[in-house]
């Protein structure tokens, strides 16, 4: 099976780098596939050094606003991403099974 990109967002305060860290700890447990977890930020203090992390200003405004983020913004940001099955995460979950049969199927 192709490597797996798992994504998720992470800007403002709201949510801490542990949330980031907590939930790449939680895929790692929890998914035997191969994948790459990146995390688009406006911050990456404290992010883990195994994740990949996305300057989230590097993105262009009018393509991507700023200012609301909501799923068919998320989903966009797959287009860059051709290589292997995506997948978006929510930052604030938490993965506490195995996750394969999931991953293995198509959707």
């Amino acid at each position: 099976m192709a490597t797996i990109n798992f994504f998720t967002f992470k800007w403002g305060n709201k949510y801490g780098p542990e949330y980031v860290n907590r939930l790449y700890g939680s895929l790692r447990n929890n998914c035997s596939h191969n994948f790459v977890f990146t995390v688009i930020t406006d911050n990456v203090y404290g992010i883990d050094s195994n994740i990949n992390t996305i300057d989230y200003s590097s993105f262009d405004t009018f393509q991507y606003p700023k200012n609301q983020i909501f799923t068919r913004e998320k989903l966009v940001l797959f287009e860059k991403f051709t290589i292997g099955k995506n997948c978006w995460l929510d930052l604030d979950i938490l993965i506490h099974d195995n996750i394969d049969s999931l991953i293995e199927q198509d959707l």
